[in-house]
Parts: structure tokens; C-alpha cells; sequence
């Protein structure tokens, strides 16, 4: 209900994700490994990393999901929609009866998790990434982006008084979000099944780790300055590599 009622009212709160091949070079490897490469796409919204994968990415076969029919209808909706190359589904990805029918179980080669995770109350995380791991065909990988601990964001919800447990908040619309940890990610996937790409064998990827961490998860930290107080604020995400 909460994310019906944001699409309603925030249609334009989100750019279409043109970095796709840039951010993610695993993508531009499954396209050179198997061109009819087939991707899944979780918390797509109304088509801001669907429609530029099906743009760039014109052999892929795309399958788009996500909680709020009012966000699907619109991704099918859109001119650039290609019915023939794109499934879109409503699904909610902690769904306890596991995979829905269009998406194959052991099919999929890429699946695309982007600030989705975080959308999620942390006791249906774990579900949640076992449906993941399910889908994927051995030797996929989880292409992931989310939001890290401390986070300016992390900082503005705290300020407001909005915390509900570790390290999760209350948005103002009703949505929630998580701030994660380089060691809590890992210990969530690993849980699931999967097994941490290291990071010299992720193509293309730059960032901190954690002391002692292991694996390709990371944080890209950037700085942010406000132009007008000349507060210094620090945009933090992690970005691991499972399959």
C-alpha cells in the first residue's frame, strides 16, 4: 500500500538508470558469454533500469518485477516497452511461496538488485534472498547497490526520530529503509547460498573494503557540498558481487 501510494504521487522521484553498463561491466560480460542472456530485474519500478537495459542491451530478454502493480502498469505502459523482450510481473520478492511462474527457477543469468533490499523489514531479508538464489542458473551473479552505513540519508532520519530498530528507519510516506555494513550484506547472502565474488575477480570496481573483509563487497563513498552552507556530507553505498 505504501509503495502504490508513492508511485502515485512520485512518479518523477527517480532518473532512468542510463549507468547501467558502466557501473555494472558484468552486464557487458554476459552480453560477450551468451547474448540471449536472460536478466532479472527486482524493484523496477515504472522502468528506470528495464527500459535502458533493453535500450542497451538489445539481446537481452529482461523479466521486471516488482510490489506495486500501479509501477508495473506503468513500465508496460511506456513507449519503449518491448512485450516481445520484457515480462513484468507483480511480485513481492519476500513472497514465502517462493519464485512466481514467468520467472525460471535456475534460469536466470544476472539478477539486478539495486536499492532494493533496504525496502525491506530486515525479517524478510533472508526470504528474500533465497528467492534470489533460486532464480539464478549456477555460475549467475547478483548485480547489487544499496544504501551504506552512515549514510547522509542514515543521518537525516536519524536526526528526525525516525528509527525503528538497528540501522532501519521510517521514511515519511510509509516506505522503510536499512543502512547496511560491509559484514552484514556478506552475512545475508552467504546465508542464502551464495558465495562472494573476490574482489580482484569483479571487473571493473573501485571503492573501500572494511578491515579485514572479504569478498567483493564495498563502499563507494562520495562527497557532497552544500552549495549554499558549505556543509560537507558524505553519500555512502555498498556494492558487492555474489553468485
Amino acid at each position: 500500500e505504501s509503495w502504490e501510494r508513492f508511485y502515485e504521487e512520485n512518479l518523477l522521484a527517480y532518473k532512468n538508470r542510463r549507468y547501467l553498463r558502466t557501473e555494472f561491466p558484468e552486464l557487458a560480460e554476459a552480453e560477450r558469454a551468451n547474448s540471449g542472456a536472460t536478466v532479472l530485474e527486482i524493484g523496477c519500478g515504472p522502468g528506470n533500469a528495464a527500459l535502458p537495459l533493453l535500450a542497451q542491451f538489445p539481446a537481452f530478454s529482461v523479466i521486471a518485477c516488482d510490489i506495486s502493480a500501479r509501477a508495473v502498469r506503468l513500465l508496460c505502459e511506456h513507449p519503449n516497452f518491448e512485450p516481445g523482450r520484457c515480462t513484468a510481473l507483480v511480485w513481492d520478492l519476500a513472497d514465502a511461496n517462493g519464485l512466481p511462474r514467468p520467472v525460471p527457477e535456475g534460469g536466470v543469468d544476472v539478477a539486478l538488485l539495486v536499492f532494493v533490499l533496504s525496502a525491506l523489514a530486515p525479517a524478510d531479508m533472508p526470504r528474500a534472498l533465497r528467492n534470489v538464489h533460486a532464480a539464478l542458473r549456477p555460475g549467475g551473479v547478483v548485480l547489487f547497490r544499496d544504501y551504506g552505513l552512515h549514510d547522509l540519508k542514515q543521518s537525516k532520519f536519524a536526526a528526525k526520530g525516525r528509527r525503528l530498530g538497528d540501522s532501519w528507519y521510517a521514511r515519511q510516506n510509509g516506505t522503510m529503509v536499512s543502512f547496511f555494513t560491509v559484514g552484514r550484506v556478506r552475512e545475508l547472502f552467504v546465508a542464502a547460498g551464495f558465495e562472494p565474488v573476490e574482489a580482484a575477480d569483479a571487473p571493473g570496481r573501485a571503492g573501500g573494503t572494511e578491515d579485514g573483509a572479504r569478498g567483493a563487497v564495498v563502499y563507494d563513498k562520495q562527497l557532497t557540498v552544500n552549495r549554499k552552507t558549505q556543509q560537507r556530507m558524505w553519500r555512502v553505498w555498498g556494492f558487492p558481487r555474489f553468485r
